[in-house]
């Protein structure tokens, strides 16, 4: 897998092709000067995922999922 390195006028001005090589296996690092802002990977279709890190992303969107009290 290839890592590039684009800035985020890069990323802004052409989004699609980014997505592109993302669909095709590379990673996309955006930065913003030496510092990396945010890493866009293609997810593998059997790679698990932490309750806890579902539970936080519904959180960040504010989600107004509610779980059943025995969840655990």
């Amino acid at each position: 897998m290839a890592i590039i390195h684009i800035s985020e006028a890069e990323a802004a001005l052409n989004f699609a092709a980014i997505m592109a090589k993302v669909r095709a296996g590379e990673e996309v690092r955006i930065d913003n000067g030496s510092e990396t802002v945010a890493v866009l990977r293609a997810l593998s279709k059997n790679e698990p995922r932490m309750a806890s890190d579902i539970l936080a992303s519904l959180k960040s969107r504010a989600s107004d999922v509610t779980l059943p009290s025995g969840f655990a």
